[in-house]
């Protein structure tokens, strides 16, 4: 079985974790999602070329977690927002895993 993975909060780190899925069997980097459009697009042009399968980008946090082809997300957004978006995602029936602190 593979997870497939979403990255929500294209952010510093968030890059450094995209990078460790061209390494990790059984996890595959599926979707980035982003406030904004074009800074997801931006996050997954610069992906390294070793990830296997397309990512796609996703302008809103929503439109991701309406994915039914993510299985589990990596939250990397502020800390302020970690609530909200992990509640969100819990919601939408998918795992999460939340990056630093989970909330304020």
């Amino acid at each position: 079985m593979t997870l497939r993975w979403g990255i929500i909060g294209p952010g510093r780190i968030a890059r450094k974790l995209a990078a460790d899925f061209a390494v990790v069997d059984g996890c595959e980097l599926v979707a980035v999602g982003s406030r904004t459009l074009a800074r997801a697009e931006a996050f997954v042009a610069d992906l390294p070329p070793a990830l296997t399968g397309p990512v796609r980008p996703y302008g809103s946090y929503a439109d991701l977690l309406a994915e039914p082809d993510v299985d589990i997300v990596y939250i990397a957004t502020p800390h302020q927002q970690h609530a909200a978006v992990a509640t969100a995602a819990l919601r939408a029936g998918k795992a999460i895993l939340v990056e630093k602190a989970f909330t304020c």
